[in-house]
């Protein structure tokens, strides 16, 4: 169906029209009928519906199909003997801390609390601060009062 716009010879394509509607509606997606909040559903109502999420719509969790690979102790001490300087302070703060990589890497002397034995971590996961504990490892390692490669970050 073509014909003109009011204003002028401008075609008005059909197709243009539901083109633009399917990209609004997914395929497999009803429309909902009889949406209710779920405290007003009874158990078999939820668990029907979940089951048509996972089974039909295939929005379930899928597993991880790789496993996570961990190093045993020894190999993380042969790994961390082979570093050396700040690069080592670094990969040794990471591991026996728990920091993630930014936060290892935004770490500042002034964050390091060495008589308390803490770390404090500015704007972590979720912009919050928190503290951890500074490994006796790295306490009797990097005294302070002697120039360490804390003093340079």
């Amino acid at each position: 169906m073509t014909g003109a716009t009011p204003q002028g010879n401008i075609p008005i394509r059909p197709h243009a029209v539901t083109t633009a509607a399917r990209i609004r509606q997914p395929k497999n997606c009803a429309p909902a009928r009889h949406a209710r909040h779920p405290r007003d559903m009874g158990a078999a109502e939820i668990e029907a519906f979940l089951s048509h999420l996972a089974g039909q719509r295939n929005v379930s969790a899928k597993m991880s199909r790789r496993l996570p690979v961990v190093l045993t102790e020894r190999e993380v001490r042969e790994l961390l003997l082979q570093l050396n300087g700040t690069t080592s302070l670094v990969a040794s703060l990471l591991y026996g801390t728990g920091m993630r990589l930014l936060e290892g890497l935004r770490l500042r002397i002034k964050d390091v609390e060495f008589t308390r034995r803490e770390i404090l971590i500015h704007a972590s996961k979720g912009n919050k601060d928190r503290v951890t504990v500074l490994p006796d490892a790295l306490a009797q390692k990097y005294p302070r009062g002697v120039l360490s490669p804390f003093d340079k970050l």
